[in-house]
């Protein structure tokens, strides 16, 4: 049963494992479970003998069950679920992934924490990994950063003293091809060791891309990892690993399957220019009657008017001029199609290193000390109109560049024969930066031609600066953008976690044992964001909306000064004013576009919503978190085939920052969010039954 303090409510979990999995061996009294070792507790042990929830996979099982990501491997794992980039366990992980924020589930490979789940987790398809150790959470004492939902540890295998070599090839359908190979032996022998192992995988889309766009969903990614394993005296060993990856691949998106009013669902809106509905009269030709569900009362309704009638959109409705638009209305059909401007593409290049260096002093006391680097640098790029319109291209950018760096001194010793302790000291540094973008090539590149607008609207601008961004922000007319951001910010996130932990287990016979931990830990981040954008301004409700009554007063065609017998709205008049329309003098149809709707490259583009302005703003903030979580687990063991415990667990997560929300920050600071807080109390039961053959493992 878990509590949480903070973001959510109480909640439980009760998990009931039957595993009669595993690597079988054959002995004289039949089949039995192997077990896997893991280091759960920073010492070897079996999953039966150790007091965690947990769950543990050899490598075997990963090959045996297909496992070679998240997605198969949560299929496995009770309590555990899947979100786009990270999981959840027992209900606990990442409540939301803007910038400046922690998971809720701890990442390590060999050891070492990373802040991203997702680079572990999919690494050479989990080929050549030793064991995958799923530790439930809170897990507050020895993996504290973070893992309140649990922690996951990957584990690769070691250099072999003996020449061992291997080279697999697997093909399937959407052309896929696969390879896979690994050479081990000494370079010394009984001293040096080496392990090589590369792989790369390949696949054509998924899904096919009609009138000439894109297959989505490929897969292109390879590794090389060496690893060398150094005995370097009686008592001093090392282990290093280093990994090079890059993965470059056409992602996925979703179908469109709806869209529209009532009449209109299941197909695209390809004959509107824009998107949106205008209130009429109930004698307008074409109109729609909507009618209220409950009340039975009437309202009536048409789309709106390009540059005449306020816009759901400051864009053109993307579908207007699409080739090719194919729908299925079957929602069980998933072969739809999809449109693109072939900018559907994520890409990343990582590096890894873990070092670790052990010393064992004497029999009873070892130190070791664990290293780690990674380096990250991601691009994304995709298309998220679903069509292959030419003269709007929205697209969603990111880029991103992550430096980590970490360090841990462990101190194993045992006192007399009773008690064993765990002892340490943890240091992790993190650097991230951030640039992320909505673009459209062709809409925002260009400075916006005010025409006789320009004065009026630099003097309104300044004079609703205040009500809009505050003294902080840069506010004035649309100067256009190179890469057509109409919104873009600069994210740095730089972390440093500090901590201590030490962790006893006295055994008072061979029945009866108590484990009791403490961790301290300091959490320090500074932050700071740089946002430019794009927006046209309302001229019938919010700050601007007194320019609407300003530019119908200023209207002059020679005839009279109050356009509304005309139809001019006054956006249709900013329109004619800025040079993107010319009247027609019919109420029905007011203005005449400059630019034929749907043309590229169009010197005056149309107003859809109001009149241009850009902003820009900046802010920065530091702040630290901090806490001291405990474990105290008492077992029972009363044959060596039970173990019966409970416990009492504690842990927590940092605050953060929520960069790139448009009101997490107040007059130039970056506002923060609280750390998160757990208490665990689980009861748990692990059992080996039927002369080895069936295992159960429970708790609640």
């Amino acid at each position: 049963m878990i509590f949480q303090k903070k973001w959510r409510p109480i909640t439980s979990t009760v998990i009931l494992a039957f595993a009669a999995i595993g690597t079988q061996s054959v002995q004289a009294e039949g089949r039995v479970i192997e077990e896997v070792l893991v280091t759960a507790e920073k010492r070897q042990s079996t999953v039966s003998d150790t007091s965690i929830s947990i769950t543990a996979f050899g490598q075997s099982q990963l090959e045996d069950f297909g496992i070679q990501g998240a997605d198969e491997l949560v299929n496995f794992i009770p309590a555990t679920t899947r979100d786009n980039y990270d999981i959840r366990i027992r209900g606990v992980g990442r409540n939301f992934r803007s910038l400046g924020g922690d998971p809720g589930v701890a990442t390590y490979y060999n050891g070492i924490y990373s802040e991203d789940f997702g680079i572990a987790s999919s690494e050479n398809g989990l080929y050549d990994i030793a064991r995958v150790e799923v530790l439930r959470g809170p897990q507050g004492t020895l993996y504290g950063r973070n893992s309140i939902g649990g922690a996951l540890n990957y584990i690769t295998n070691e250099p072999s003293n003996e020449f061992e070599g291997e080279f697999r090839v697997a093909a399937g359908n959407f052309g896929a091809q696969e390879y896979y190979g690994v050479l081990s032996g000494p370079l010394v022998k009984d001293k040096l060791a080496y392990r090589l192992v590369g792989v790369k995988r390949d696949r054509d889309g998924s899904i096919d891309g009609q009138n000439g766009s894109q297959d989505i969903n490929t897969i292109d990614d390879q590794n090389i990892s060496l690893a060398l394993k150094w005995d370097i005296a009686e008592d001093w060993q090392m282990n290093i690993r280093w990994n090079d990856r890059e993965s470059d691949r056409v992602i996925g998106q979703n179908l469109v399957v709806a869209d529209g009013i009532a009449g209109q669902r299941g197909v695209r809106d390809t004959n509107n220019f824009v998107r949106g509905l205008r209130r009429t009269d109930g004698t307008t030709a074409g109109e729609y009657i909507f009618t209220h569900p409950t009340s039975g009362a009437e309202v009536y309704g048409r789309q709106v008017r390009p540059g005449v009638d306020f816009a759901a959109s400051d864009a053109p409705n993307p579908a207007f001029g699409a080739t090719g638009l194919t729908l299925n209305r079957n929602l069980s059909d998933l072969d739809n199609s999809v449109a693109t401007n072939n900018a559907n593409d994520e890409e990343f290049v990582q590096q890894g290193v873990q070092f670790d260096l052990t010393w064992d002093i004497s029999d009873t006391v070892s130190l070791k000390y664990l290293g780690g680097w990674q380096d990250f640098d991601y691009t994304f790029d995709i298309d998220y109109d679903f069509t292959d319109a030419t003269f709007s291209q929205p697209r969603q950018t990111v880029l991103e560049a992550v430096e980590t760096s970490s360090h841990e001194l462990q101190l194993l010793w045992q006192i007399g024969e009773r008690l064993e302790m765990t002892s340490g000291l943890y240091i992790f540094n993190s650097d991230r930066r951030q640039n992320f973008a909505f673009r459209d090539n062709e809409r925002f590149v260009n400075p916006f031609n005010y025409g006789n607008l320009a004065g009026f609207a630099a003097a309104s601008g300044a004079n609703a600066q205040h009500q809009r961004l505050g003294s902080t922000g840069g506010f004035g007319l649309w100067q256009g953008d190179p890469g057509g951001a109409s919104y873009e910010f600069f994210n740095d996130v730089a972390t440093k976690a500090l901590a201590a932990y030490t962790q006893g287990t006295y055994t008072f016979n061979d029945t009866w044992a108590l484990t009791v931990g403490v961790r301290w830990a300091d959490d320090k981040k500074s932050a700071s964001e740089n946002r430019t954008g794009y927006f046209e301004a309302n001229l019938d409700s919010g700050p601007f909306a007194g320019l609407g009554p300003a530019l119908d007063g200023q209207c002059d065609l020679s005839f009279n000064t109050d356009c509304s017998a005309l139809g001019l709205t006054p956006l249709a008049i900013a329109n004619i004013f800025t040079g993107a329309a010319t009247p027609t003098f019919d109420p029905a149809n007011p203005i005449t576009p400059t630019c034929a709707l749907g043309s590229s490259n169009c010197a005056t583009p149309l107003l859809l919503q109001g009149i241009p302005f850009s902003f820009a703003d900046q802010a920065s903030g530091e702040d630290d978190w901090g806490d001291v979580s405990f474990r105290v687990n008492l077992d029972w063991t009363p044959s060596e085939d039970t173990l019966i415990y409970g416990s009492v667990t504690t842990g927590y997560r940092a605050g953060g920052y929520s960069l790139g929300i448009g009101d997490s920050r107040a007059v130039g600071q970056l506002l923060t969010y609280d750390q998160e807080e757990v208490v665990a109390y689980e009861l748990g039961y692990k059992g080996t039954l039927l002369d080895g053959q069936l295992q159960v493992n429970a708790s609640a």
